[in-house]
């Protein structure tokens, strides 16, 4: 049996559909099974995981491997869930972590690195067969940041309009997680995840108008003025402070791709523009 925590979620979502076309049994995790909206043949339990782990410990009968996406449990302790699982039986985690957490050999840069590596930690430390995921920008994160904006209008406004990022499409962190659940070959691996591509957010805008049949244009805005507003909304100070610094490098230095996705799928990762295609309802 499978747990996913998150199983409603972009990845998790996908996820399923994958586990359950392979004839696999998957038990789902979620605060609201009456609105979870999974297939029938999802067994779905009630946990709240994000304010209580322990509620979990109902949901373990059986399971043996579980995927983990602890984007709920943002500021816990990770060993709260990872013991649980563990004592549960659950012999291998599947764990979605952050490309934050590199290169491995030098200290955490920023709050989100360490978050990460906290949690990569208390798997490794707690069960004997593990993988992690390591994706950098999730194309979906464009939904929220300039969702808003392009319902309102064709201008998408925000920092560094040249930074290079190779987003990554969610289906592609899903189709990974499939296969370190359903085989052993990739025990104890660590995966960068990333887009097939370092694609500029002026570009970005410029696909997405493609998709969407309309002209968008990238305004860039300073950084101070970006800076303010992701405060504003509730983002931590050092987690802001990473992620404008990333973008800011990339300007000079655009990401170089991973070939991590090909190599464990055997196809190149999913483009921005494929993103764009896909999700064309989210603008309108």
């Amino acid at each position: 049996m499978y747990l996913l925590t998150g199983a409603t979620g972009n990845i998790g979502r996908n996820l399923t559909d994958l586990l359950l076309a392979e004839g696999a049994a998957v038990r789902a995790v979620t605060r609201s099974p009456e609105k979870a909206g999974l297939p029938a043949a999802v067994d779905v339990v009630r946990a709240d995981i994000g304010a209580d782990p322990a509620s979990l410990a109902g949901a373990l009968d059986g399971v043996d491997t579980a995927f983990v996406n602890p984007a709920v449990l943002f500021g816990r302790d990770p060993s709260e869930l990872v013991d649980v699982l563990a004592k549960g039986g659950v012999r291998r985690i599947v764990l979605v972590s952050s490309q934050s957490v590199l290169p491995e050999d030098e200290p955490a840069h920023g709050m989100i690195a360490e978050v990460h590596r906290a949690w990569e930690a208390a798997v490794k430390g707690a069960v004997p067969e593990w993988t992690m995921l390591r994706p950098g920008e999730f194309a979906t994160n464009y939904v929220f940041q300039w969702g808003p904006q392009l319902r309102a209008g064709d201008v998408v406004r925000g920092p560094f309009a040249e930074a290079g990022i190779a987003t990554i499409h969610e289906k592609d962190i899903a189709d990974v997680a499939a296969r370190a659940l359903l085989t052993d070959d990739h025990i104890g691996a660590a995966y960068e995840l990333s887009g097939p591509a370092a694609v500029t957010n002026t570009e970005k805008a410029r696909l997405l108008g493609e998709a969407l049949g309309r002209p968008i244009r990238y305004e860039e805005v300073p950084v101070e003025q970006a800076r303010a507003a992701m405060v504003g909304a509730g983002v931590p100070e050092s987690a802001v402070d990473a992620l404008l610094g990333a973008f800011g490098a990339a300007v000079e230095h655009p990401q170089v791709p991973s070939p991590d996705v090909q190599r464990v799928t055997g196809r190149p990762g999913r483009t921005f523009a494929q993103w764009a295609a896909d999700h064309t309802a989210d603008f309108s």
